[in-house]
């Protein structure tokens, strides 16, 4: 995964520092983005590894439902939004897929969201790829109408009766938000689901989509919630690039992180981040 798809490797063990911006809020996560700035020598079977001292942390502390977290090298202070600040209703929506506007006309950020229906799996190349049959005026080979997109890229195994999901947790949707505009533009995507937010995306989802947010780390859980692999489209992109038609049962808890009323608590944390 995050090496287009060609790439798989194994029993990798990893420490480093929590610095994942789609994972700020919670306590326990799987290494991404941080992992990235570090470098490691493979020695005759010892491993010297290095990390640059502006991606490493100090512990957390925890005080009166605020999280500071100290940056070593910037010496700057991140401050988390109390929970009551963005939490939502109480009571859970189960929505089942198409989704129609008074759908997600009634959620609001914060809210918990459990999906049934069909989802559809899309990546960068998938985006790409709609855009581009959109462009040349041909059909896609599936329906938007009402659809939820999941920024995934799934681990699946093939067998004698078929397709199966061995993991399916999200990826960052940050790199597919200059192309969400002009997919919604054209088809009636009514949810986004994906991991870290897309900056300045409010303006663009208000009255017609909402954005939720699932776990990163999550990946063996979401596939007890897909109950059956119903199609695959481009396959010719690489397993994690091709689109998977999901079939889901109460696939969550998804937390509404950008409601249609142009409300984004992404923003909200960074702004109060930034006081």
């Amino acid at each position: 995964m995050g090496l287009g798809g060609r790439t798989t490797a194994l029993a990798v063990h990893v420490e480093k520092a929590h610095c994942h911006t789609a994972s700020l809020p919670v306590a326990v996560n799987i290494q991404c983005w941080a992992n990235r700035h570090a470098s490691v020598t493979l020695d005759a079977g010892h491993d010297l590894t290095h990390l640059d001292e502006q991606y490493k942390t100090t512990h957390h502390l925890a005080r009166q439902n605020i999280i500071k977290n100290q940056l070593a090298e910037q010496h700057t202070t991140k401050h988390h939004l109390a929970e009551e600040d963005i939490a939502g209703q109480d009571i859970p929506h189960h929505l089942t897929i198409p989704l129609c506007r008074d759908d997600i006309m009634d959620l609001q950020a914060g809210d918990i969201v459990y999906l049934s229906g069909t989802i559809y799996t899309a990546r960068d190349e998938a985006h790409l790829r709609i855009l581009e049959l959109t462009n040349e005026g041909k059909p896609l080979p599936f329906d938007l109408e009402g659809a939820a997109l999941y920024h995934c890229g799934p681990l699946m195994q093939k067998d004698s009766g078929g397709w199966r999901t061995v993991a399916a947790g999200p990826t960052t949707s940050a790199r597919m938000t200059d192309m969400t505009p002009r997919v919604l533009d054209n088809y009636n995507v009514r949810a986004i689901i994906g991991k870290g937010g897309m900056k300045n995306i409010a303006p663009v989802l208000e009255d017609r989509c909402v954005y939720l947010a699932y776990t990163g780390g999550c990946a063996a859980l979401a596939v007890d919630m897909i109950k059956d692999v119903r199609d695959v489209h481009w396959l010719d992109l690489g397993m994690p690039e091709a689109v998977w038609v999901l079939e889901v049962e109460n696939f969550g808890p998804l937390i509404v992180g950008v409601d249609a009323k142009g409300r984004d608590l992404y923003e909200e944390v960074s702004g109060l981040a930034l006081k």
